[in-house]
């Protein structure tokens, strides 16, 4: 699958339940083994060893090799300053 395919399939499931899709991107503190393997995309800082967090989303960007060049990106948005920021779509970079 190409990341538009599947941006386009996490897309479908959001429609189906924004809520439990929304949860699932809230990153989780790993440690530096998982941080460190070449199959998964967390944040931190690779560099300084900084706090690392993984996401469903950094698992399936790691398993279909999407790497942090391209892959599914997770689009937010708010409708002002004070409200909090909603998942609104999946972007693939092909």
């Amino acid at each position: 699958m190409s990341p538009s395919e599947v941006a386009a399939v996490l897309n479908r499931l959001l429609a189906a339940d924004r809520k439990a899709m929304a949860a699932l991107l809230h990153g989780v503190p790993c440690n530096h083994a998982l941080a460190y393997d070449p199959d998964v995309v967390v944040t931190g800082n690779l560099e300084t060893s900084a706090p690392f967090e993984v996401s469903a989303l950094g698992l399936i960007n790691g398993l279909m090799g999407f790497g942090t060049t391209r892959g599914v990106t997770a689009v937010y948005k708010r409708t002002d300053n004070n409200s909090p920021w909603e998942l609104v779509l999946f972007r693939g970079e092909d």
